[in-house]
């Protein structure tokens, strides 16, 4: 037992058993996935053992959760999933939150009593302005219970399963990486149908570079604030990462790893913040060599050089202004559809004005979902739920904020900060019917992992 709480307390999937368990999981999740690309029909089957698995415990309940919104995400050009694949996700969703949410209540009240204040503004506005309630009303429910699963299911953890969790994660980082790294036999498969975007064995490549990014920050927060060593193996780790994102194209993967680590330079300022930077020398050191060699790289190199044009302008602009034409349009627009209606917003997850035609899924001819994709965080809230909605959302992100932040390891106020930034172009925030939800676990993986710091 001593053994096994030294090795959660240095977070080391490389050591004894922990290496074996990494393994196992590696030909666990691995096999699911091959299985699911040669046998589509075996995704069904997998949802319905997910479903079974969460009466097994927390542990078991995040793997399921986990695994099967990866199975959902899957590219497309290698499997073509069953239509009814989606149903699951709610089944899912609502077991999990019935066994482990009355949990939270006991360990999380502050947190939840914000969430729950949220939800129940936000379903007043969206009841009086909302051009689709029943969209509006399912999605607050979708957010309201993937959210608290998230946090409820992880402080259900001892911390011997909150090691395995950890080491689950890793496995399912690796294994998506090579797997999708294989993709590049078949450059149709690899890239996305335009052939710039590198999307793996996801559907798409900003799927790959918002998967990407937590674990990006994570082993760059390792290499900057915590190993003492000018170079280690968690630095090649990044770099192959930080790769993956880029020849993705997905730029607001990268600024959210950047963003990350700037904000966690700012928060460890703060005396009475726990997390400390291990070596100051040391961090000066690395921060300063990296850029002279990325100064030089670029200045010197011109493949290089090339590449981060490309990256920034996605070769399709000349300009600055041209590259961010496309988030600003969905800015300017979102920003006068507040200013139409400041004080109560347009109505959640919805656009404002008719149900677009095309995009809505029916159950017994309600809609129930209706595809929207906003980018920029901040005035998606305020064109959605108004000043009012805005201000209960900076307090419930402020108590969600001050879970994290017990953390004495700056890794995971990296990884933190990732999912947080990330929604400056990617807004998953709350988009817990998809990728949210994986992102929310994340969340949730970041509020205790300070427990892995005690002996």
């Amino acid at each position: 037992m001593e053994k096994s709480l030294r090795v959660v307390g240095k977070l080391d999937v490389w050591n004894g058993s922990s290496l074996k368990t990494f393994l196992l999981y590696i030909v666990f999740i691995s096999s699911i996935f091959i299985g699911v690309v040669l046998y589509p029909s075996l995704s069904v089957i997998i949802g319905v053992l997910c479903c079974v698995l969460i009466f097994f415990g927390p542990k078991k309940t995040i793997q399921a959760v986990s695994i099967f919104v990866l199975i959902r995400f899957l590219n497309p050009a290698i499997v073509t999933l069953p239509a009814n694949l989606g149903a699951f996700s709610w089944v899912i969703l609502i077991l999990a939150s019935t066994i482990n949410i009355p949990w939270g209540f006991i360990y999380l009240k502050k947190v939840f009593f914000s969430i729950l204040i949220f939800c129940f503004v936000v379903l007043v506005l969206s009841v009086i302005t909302s051009s689709a309630v029943w969209i509006s009303i399912l999605k607050i429910i979708s957010f309201l219970l993937g959210s608290l699963m998230a946090l409820s299911v992880f402080n259900r953890l001892d911390s011997l399963q909150l090691r395995d969790i950890v080491i689950w994660f890793f496995s399912l980082f690796f294994v998506v990486v090579i797997l999708s790294l294989f993709t590049l036999i078949d450059r149709g498969i690899a890239f996305n149908l335009n052939g710039t975007g590198f999307q793996g064995i996801l559907n798409h490549p900003q799927t790959l570079g918002v998967f990407l990014a937590p674990i990006s920050s994570y082993f760059m927060g390792r290499f900057m604030f915590v190993s003492k060593k000018i170079f280690s193996i968690d630095v090649v780790i990044f770099l192959i990462l930080i790769c993956l994102i880029f020849i993705s194209q997905t730029r607001t993967s990268a600024l959210s790893v950047f963003l990350s680590f700037i904000s966690t330079i700012f928060v460890l300022i703060f005396p009475k913040i726990k997390a400390q930077i291990r070596s100051k020398v040391g961090f000066a050191t690395k921060f300063f060599l990296g850029v002279i060699i990325l100064s030089l790289t670029f200045i010197f190199y011109e493949p290089a050089n090339n590449l981060m044009t490309s990256f920034i302008f996605k070769r399709e602009s000349s300009s600055f202004d041209e590259a961010l034409t496309s988030r600003s349009r969905g800015v300017t627009s979102q920003w006068n559809n507040f200013l139409n209606s400041p004080i109560v917003g347009n109505g959640f997850g919805v656009y404002p004005g008719p149900l677009p035609s095309k995009g809505i899924q029916y159950f017994m001819g309600i809609p129930i979902s209706a595809a929207v994709e906003k980018g920029f965080l901040p005035t998606a809230v305020l064109e959605e739920v108004g000043i009012i909605g805005a201000l209960m959302f900076i307090y419930m992100l402020f108590t969600i904020s001050a879970l994290i932040l017990r953390n004495k390891d700056p890794s995971w106020l990296c990884v933190f900060f990732a999912t947080i930034f990330i929604n400056i172009g990617e807004f998953v925030f709350f988009a817990t019917g998809g990728m949210g939800i994986f992102y929310w676990l994340i969340i949730g993986l970041c509020s205790v992992a300070y427990k892995m710091e005690r002996r």
